[in-house]
């Protein structure tokens, strides 16, 4: 029932598609930081990444250390202050540097959480690269081939970015690396109908399924039939509820007898996430990155999912 955007999902696409980018242009890699937002304080926490991923398990994959690791016994030899450089794709022109003046420049530090980010390394930029027109195609050897030939390691050991090298939603192709590991925007579902972890559901050419409201924001009907449904499947005695907007609690325990019904006290979305990621049974919301993170661990473990209001379209063969 989450409909919020997961900071730790955001980060999870995002991650993965850099993983990928990293290991076919043959570029060891440093973790990212994940951010934790508290409201209303101006600056985000960063949260070493060893603290909710295994390292060693993305090690499987490809050449990884954290941050920490990095700055603490490679930065000075390979990135030492004054040689620091920041890559991003074009001059940020409605920032003045202060430092540079009228120059152009990435603003690397500007906003949060890069500012925060950079300042927790105590990294100071002494340059700004725009690789303009250069994209993150990790699936194009052409393109991988010109990131090659116009950045090589020799004169640059360090791929420093403004932000993730990677897209959102994760790009199709790139999934497979959960192996090595809503804000209520339902209104503008006509205009954005693949937006934030719709792929999950409807493929990335909506090949699967077509969007709509209800199962964006899916009725007290829906939720209770699709529930009741649920716990008759798997035999449930109980139902964890993890969600920032209605439970339902009340409506559902008078329809759905002899079942305890269950609901963090407290706001805790890591307690959420490692509950739905172990139930009998899982039903998500197919726009909501939280969903896509729970409901990627579980496909690793082998266990069932569903999303509110979603069949999959069946495609017939003619003959």
């Amino acid at each position: 029932m989450k409909k919020y955007i997961s900071v730790l999902q955001s980060l999870q696409d995002e991650e993965f598609d850099t993983v990928a980018k990293s290991f076919k242009v043959n570029q060891p890699l440093s973790s990212f930081n994940v951010k934790i937002f508290h409201w209303p304080n101006p600056k985000s926490v960063q949260v070493p990444f060893d603290k909710y991923f295994k390292v060693h398990s993305l090690a499987e994959f490809h050449k990884v250390m954290t941050m920490e690791l990095f700055m603490e016994h490679l930065a000075p030899t390979v990135w030492p202050p004054g040689e620091r450089i920041v890559f991003c794709y074009s001059a940020r022109t409605h920032y003045v540097d202060k430092k540079t003046s009228d120059e152009p420049t990435c603003a690397a530090k500007d906003g949060n959480p890069f500012g925060p980010f950079w300042d927790t390394f105590e990294v100071e930029f002494d340059k700004n690269v725009f690789y303009g027109p250069l994209t993150y195609d990790s699936y194009n050897p052409h393109e991988i081939q010109r990131w090659l030939k116009r950045y090589p390691a020799d004169k640059y050991p360090v791929l420093a970015f403004t932000g993730a090298p990677g897209a959102f939603p994760v790009s199709e192709g790139n999934e497979y690396l959960i192996n090595f590991t809503v804000q209520n925007a339902c209104d503008h579902l006509s205009s954005s109908p693949m937006m934030f972890a719709a792929p999950q559901c409807f493929g990335y050419r909506q090949e699967h399924g077509t969007p709509d409201k209800e199962m964006c924001y899916p009725s007290d009907d829906a939720i209770i039939k699709q529930v009741k449904k649920a716990v008759k499947k798997v035999g449930a005695k109980s139902v964890f509820i993890g969600t920032d907007s209605r439970d339902l609690i009340d409506k559902m325990s008078k329809v759905i007898k002899d079942v305890k019904f269950i609901k963090s006290k407290k706001d805790n979305p890591h307690l959420d996430l490692a509950l739905m990621a172990r139930g009998d049974i899982f039903i998500g919301n197919c726009f909501s990155t939280f969903t896509a993170f729970v409901k990627r661990e579980r496909d690793v473990k082998k266990l069932p999912s569903e999303f509110w209001a979603f069949k999959q379209k069946t495609i017939h063969d003619e003959l």
